[in-house]
Formats: C-alpha cells, sequence, structure tokens
C-alpha cells in the first residue's frame, strides 16, 4: 500500500512538472532576462502599439474563437465608412437572428437610431443587434452589395437583403483585417456569434486594435464609461448602460485609470476574450488574452500589461539616431546652410519610437535602410530606416526632407544680421522651384548611398584580393605537388648571367 502511494505521489509530480514546463515554454519575449509572467489564458499577447513590436507571446498565432472582441473590427469599418449622424433602421435580421441569451440592448424591429448610438451600444453594451445594424447599414452603401443584390435578382434565386449585407460586410471585415496587419483571421459576421469559419488570433486582434486606436472617432467612444440611448420611433424610454470592461470602469476593483480602450467577449465556444489598451507615460500597450475564465481575464491582463510597463521603455529615435541622419555630416551639413540656416536637407522623423528592454542602449541595434516608396508613410520621406533587437524588428523611423520656414523661397543671407542694413540684405531672397530642389536633395542622398556602396564592394574586393594573394603566392600562381612550377621567364635571364660570371 505503502509503495502503490508512492508511485501515485511520484506520478503526480511528474504530470505536475512536465504541465508547468510546457505552459512556461510557450511563452516567449523580447527580454529574454526578464522572468515573464504565467497566465491562465490559453493564448496572450502584449505589443507596443507604436512600432507594433511584440513584447510578451503565449501562442499568440493560434486560431480560436474570439466573440464580442470582433466588435472591435465592425466599429472601426463603421467609423471610416460613414457618419455618425446617419440614421440607422434596424433590420428583422439584425434584431431576431441572435441566439438565446445573446448581449443586447432591446431594439426592435423598424426602430431608427443614429450612427453614434449604435456604435456606443456596440462597445460598451456589446450589444449584438447594434453591430449587425452597424454592418447591414454600411454594406448596403458599397457597390459590392448593389452588384451582389443585381446577380441575385437576374438569377431568380429567392434571398434577403440583410443576409446578403452582413455577407458582404464580413468581406470587408476580412480585408480591413488584412490591411491592419491580421494574418489567421477569418470573420463571417460583424457581432462574433459563434461560427465554426469565424475565428483570429491573439496576434490579429492586437494589429486590428492597433489600427483602430489611431482613429479619433474610435478613441472618443471608448472614453465613454456610460452612455444613453434617448426615445426613438419605437421606444418611449431612455435606454442607458455602461461599460462592460471592468478595467474602465471606476466603480469596479479592476479599474485602472491607464486604460484608455478594451473590449469583452464571450460565447460557450471561447471562454473569455479581452483586448485591452494602457498608455503609461510615453508608452502605449495592447494586450489581448483568449480562451481564460471570467475569474482570471482581468488578473491575466494586468500580469502582462504590469510585465511590459515594468520591464520595456519607449526611445525616441531622432535623439539617439546619428548613423544615418545627415545633420551631422560635414558635407550635408555645408549644403545646408546654403539654402536653409544652419538647417540640414535631411532629418530624421522625430515622431517615431523603437521599444527597448530597459537597459539596453540604442547603439546595441541593428539597423536597415531601404528607398522602397511602398514602405513610407509620410510624403516628405525619402527612405525607411528599421530597427531589430537580435532577430526582432523593435521599430522604424523615416528619412525625410526638412521642412522650411519659408515656403516661396530660401534665404541665402545669414541667419542672425548684425545690423539693420545686414538685415535688409539678408531678408532677400530669391525664388527656387521647390521640384527642382527636392530632386536635386534626393540624387544626392543616392549618390551617397551608391558612394558608400562602391566604397563597400572596393573593401570586399581588397579582401578577395588578399585572401588570393595568400593562396596562391606573391606571384600569382598555385604551387602544387603535381607539377613542377613553371617559372618565369626572368628567372631563366638570371640564370644565364650568373653562369656567364
Amino acid at each position: 500500500m505503502k509503495r502503490l502511494t508512492g508511485y501515485v505521489l511520484a506520478l503526480f509530480f511528474l504530470i505536475s512538472c512536465v504541465c508547468t514546463t510546457t505552459a512556461y515554454a510557450d511563452v516567449t519575449t523580447l527580454n529574454k532576462k526578464a522572468t515573464p509572467p504565467e497566465i491562465v489564458a490559453e493564448a496572450g499577447v502584449v505589443i507596443e502599439a507604436s512600432s507594433g513590436t511584440v513584447l510578451y507571446n503565449k501562442n499568440m498565432d493560434e486560431k480560436m474563437y474570439p466573440a464580442s472582441i470582433t466588435k472591435i473590427l465592425t466599429t472601426l469599418l463603421a467609423l471610416e465608412n460613414s457618419s455618425l449622424t446617419e440614421q440607422v433602421t434596424y433590420s428583422h435580421y439584425s434584431v431576431f437572428s441572435l441566439e438565446p441569451g445573446a448581449a443586447n440592448v432591446a431594439m426592435d424591429e423598424g426602430e431608427i437610431i443614429s450612427m453614434k448610438d449604435t456604435l456606443n451600444a456596440v462597445m460598451l453594451a456589446s450589444a449584438n443587434e447594434c453591430a449587425n445594424a452597424a454592418g447591414e447599414h454600411v454594406a448596403k452603401k458599397t457597390d459590392a452589395y448593389s452588384k451582389k443584390i443585381a446577380k441575385l435578382s437576374s438569377s431568380g434565386k429567392t434571398y434577403d437583403e440583410s443576409e446578403v449585407a452582413i455577407s458582404v460586410f464580413a468581406d470587408m471585415m476580412n480585408q480591413r483585417a488584412k490591411q491592419a496587419g491580421a494574418k489567421n483571421s477569418h470573420f463571417k459576421n460583424p457581432n462574433g456569434l459563434f461560427d465554426k469559419d469565424h475565428y483570429t488570433t491573439c496576434y490579429d486582434m492586437a494589429m486590428i486594435m492597433r489600427e483602430a486606436i489611431k482613429n479619433e472617432a474610435f478613441l472618443k467612444l471608448e472614453s465613454n464609461y456610460s452612455y444613453t440611448i434617448g426615445k426613438t420611433n419605437k421606444m418611449s424610454e431612455e435606454r442607458p448602460f455602461t461599460n462592460r470592461h471592468a478595467m474602465m470602469n471606476p466603480y469596479k476593483p479592476e479599474y485602472d485609470e491607464t486604460i484608455i480602450a478594451g473590449k469583452t467577449g464571450y460565447v460557450d465556444q471561447s471562454g473569455n476574450t479581452l483586448v485591452t489598451v494602457s498608455k503609461h507615460e510615453d508608452m502605449t500597450l495592447i494586450s489581448v488574452v483568449m480562451k481564460t475564465d471570467t475569474y482570471n481575464v482581468y488578473s491575466d491582463t494586468k500580469a502582462i500589461l504590469d510585465y511590459g510597463f515594468n520591464n520595456y521603455e519607449a526611445v525616441n529615435v531622432s535623439n539617439e539616431e546619428n548613423r544615418f541622419s545627415l545633420a551631422g555630416d560635414d558635407f550635408f551639413t555645408s549644403i545646408g546652410t546654403i539654402f536653409t540656416d544652419d538647417k540640414p536637407l535631411l532629418e530624421v522623423d522625430d515622431t517615431k519610437s523603437v521599444v527597448l528592454p530597459k537597459g539596453v542602449s540604442f547603439d546595441k541595434l541593428k539597423s536597415e535602410i531601404s528607398l522602397d516608396k511602398r514602405l513610407l508613410d509620410n510624403e516628405d520621406a525619402i527612405a525607411i530606416i528599421k530597427y531589430y533587437y537580435g532577430k526582432q524588428q523593435v521599430g522604424y523611423t523615416t528619412l525625410n526632407v526638412s521642412k522650411q520656414d519659408n515656403t516661396d523661397g530660401f534665404n541665402f543671407g545669414p541667419s542672425k544680421p548684425v545690423d539693420k542694413e545686414t538685415a535688409k540684405s539678408s531678408n532677400k531672397k530669391i525664388r527656387v522651384d521647390l521640384r527642382i530642389v527636392l530632386a536635386a536633395v534626393i540624387a544626392i542622398v543616392i549618390i551617397f548611398l551608391l558612394v558608400k556602396y562602391e566604397r563597400k564592394l572596393r573593401l570586399q574586393g581588397n579582401s578577395r584580393r588578399k585572401i588570393r594573394k595568400e593562396r596562391y603566392g606573391r606571384r600569382g600562381y598555385r604551387r602544387t605537388s603535381s607539377r613542377r612550377r613553371k617559372r618565369p621567364d626572368t628567372y631563366n635571364v638570371h640564370h644565364r648571367h650568373r653562369h656567364k660570371r
């Protein structure tokens, strides 16, 4: 009996060790020295918002059911394709296609409210019929919807206009998700209610939220703790509701004042899901946890957000970068003074940051410069510089043409006049075509890069010649054992002269 008990205890110990090791092995982080938190959620991620850098990853690419965090994408599309003042009419499908127990604000068929009312109900109360109505409204304004209806009408098939609209909106969702950086998602409806073909990942949802918080109207919606839908054509009473995200509710113990946006989700098949955006000082983090439970969804979120803020920091690139900035180059600075009163022609974007483990200096990063215009997000940019910590990209910046204070010409006089006469002369401007100057700047940069590249090739060539000289000898031929070395004619001449003496 004692032996059996010992075996059982040993088995339990082995299982617990294996489970613990597996759970920990699933987690990868940018900072290898900091111990990451263990969470109950089957998947989780933390990214830095400005750069998209992944700081914490537990099964972030595992496909899972999202539930109502889907509504982040629905709201973003509605904001991008309609105004908040547009009137939304609720169809029979929007109201009555919901499964029992689905969250709602008791909208009625034929009821009309504004898009602003609709989207507040979507994001704060997680109202599923409102998500349906928003998707229908947006889709019915598209050419894709009109073409699909025309095709169905000509075929003689029966169809429901609302179902067609939802199908078109789902296509819009999938396209927009890819634009946001999603890689493993497929959406079938605007509300997130269960469908076996409706899935996403933690990483994809973080990237979608990253795109959403760039929209000021989205952030304004999320800033509301509570909202009230007034009287409508169908309802004589007001409908108040509050935000379901406990970390955004000042009356909940989970409240965190750094949280600026978020969305809850739950269906039986998905478990609890949660997307949260937290801003602290100069850094904004986005966390996503999926497949967890009611008791741990917020503790998991807090744990990984705290890990991010405690172990990483955002560093402004323009304050640190000196390898690509032409401000420090004597040649480009001298050109800059001709046109721009000591201001360089090119400068690093001062709005971009990289995220680094605390204690790691900027000069530890590797950089890569590209002139690919498709990667540029600024009309003044002529090149993009990507930064890597190890193999992971941790941010980027752009090399921009400096903006001039005077748009109608360039000042060729000194920047600080000594007297009135000098001041008058210094204010005289010469008209210069900005397009010509810009073309000249781009040409100079390209020449600069080509010279550096040619120098690199020359150094590589010298290195190859050195290796060849060491391998084949000073005279340039290989010594072999199978054939006697051929001697130059000069050897024979010297040999004959030696005998004549």
